[in-house]
């Protein structure tokens, strides 16, 4: 069951804070399992820089995957693993602590195919809460789903360009970066103070604690 934007704004109440959060590398491990999935394909991920395409290598050829071949491969590895990725730890805790605040909305990037799978998986983990399918940029989807929304709105993302998306169409919008793997991580670069950054669940429950009580 999937939620859309329109139908769930008008379900929300719009005097509790909201927060839309990405599964991806902020929910759910992407990075490590995909390295893993690659090394079955003779390939490899060179975390050179903060993106997949370039840094897929094919291993017997030395030879960087074009950007609809780096696709290909992550659709492979979401058909194949899309209900099986690992929890990130501390996000169903945290997830759990912030639903007593907040109103609580996955924004998935996963294929629309596969999203049934998406959540039915994050409901066996233990975070039961709506999940919309997006393609390309967020910031449409945050724009539907903040309308009449008078509480503060939280948005969590492992990737940058939807950051700056986000706050070019809804400038209210608190925007905190997340990702799971260490190494990107710690390559991401913002332009100005568009996003907050957390190392960890425990400093993404701090920040949208904050936020609510502002």
């Amino acid at each position: 069951m999937t939620h859309d934007a329109c139908t769930l704004n008008r379900n929300l109440n719009p005097q509790k804070p909201l927060l839309i959060c990405d599964v991806d590398e902020v929910v759910l491990h992407f990075v490590a399992p995909f390295e893993d999935f690659l090394t079955s394909r003779k390939a490899q991920l060179k975390k050179q820089s903060f993106k997949l395409s370039g840094n897929i290598i094919d291993l017997p050829s030395g030879k960087p995957y074009s950007m609809e071949e780096s696709g290909a491969l992550i659709q492979e590895f979401h058909d194949i693993s899309v209900d099986q990725q690992e929890v990130v730890e501390g996000a169903v805790q945290g997830l759990e602590q912030l639903s007593a605040v907040y109103e609580i909305v996955f924004l998935t990037n996963v294929a629309a195919a596969l999203t049934d799978r998406r959540r039915a998986h994050l409901a066996s983990v233990g975070a039961p809460y709506p999940v919309l399918q997006n393609e390309g940029s967020k910031a449409e989807m945050v724009h539907q789903l903040s309308k009449d929304l008078i509480a503060p709105i939280v948005f969590i993302d492992d990737l940058p360009p939807h950051h700056h998306a986000v706050k070019t169409k809804e400038p209210r919008v608190n925007c905190i970066h997340f990702m799971a793997d260490a190494t990107f991580r710690s390559i991401v670069s913002f332009e100005g103070e568009i996003a907050k950054k957390a190392e960890n669940w425990p400093e993404i429950v701090d920040h949208c604690e904050a936020i609510a009580r502002a």
